[in-house]
């Protein structure tokens, strides 16, 4: 979200939540189906746990320049992929698992009246997570990564 530099004031925020998640399935998948599953499996890109923390502090630089630094984590458990045919099951050996990981993010910036410069600086440690593998990526052995670590610079004029 934008902010304006008359609606910052000095001071720490922390923010963030947690979520704990046992969505899987209550009977089995009906035999016409092509895909498989059994009742207790658990449901596709469904982590146990995930959580993020968030921490901004804002402070006055001038009397009309503010400041802010922050930085967040996130992190997201480990997940099954897509439910598979059973020929896939064969050949695989199972659904694909797709291993928790954790993400920081940094930002630092100065606001002016209604000018925002932010420079950050999103996946610091270049994580790979995985966020999706085999046939919902492409082909059967692709992945899909988070994108990795990423600088940048932002300048926001707000109307």
């Amino acid at each position: 979200p934008t902010r304006r530099s008359s609606d910052l004031e000095p001071g720490l925020t922390i923010s963030g939540w947690a979520a704990w998640n046992e969505a899987q399935l209550t009977e089995n998948l009906p035999d016409n189906s092509t895909a498989v599953g059994e009742e207790d499996d658990r449901l596709p890109y469904n982590a146990r746990f995930s959580g993020k923390l968030s921490v901004e502090q804002n402070f006055p630089i001038t009397n009309s320049l503010n400041g802010f630094v922050g930085a967040e984590v996130s992190y997201v458990g480990d997940r099954l992929a897509s439910f598979m045919s059973a020929g896939e099951l064969f050949v695989y050996g199972g659904r694909f698992e797709l291993p928790a990981y954790a993400r920081t993010d940094l930002r630092t910036g100065v606001e002016y009246d209604t000018w925002t410069v932010n420079l950050f600086v999103n996946n610091l440690t270049d994580r790979r997570g995985i966020i999706a593998r085999g046939i919902d990526a492409g082909p059967p052995y692709s992945v899909s990564y988070i994108q990795p670590r990423t600088v940048g610079l932002s300048l926001v004029k707000t109307f």
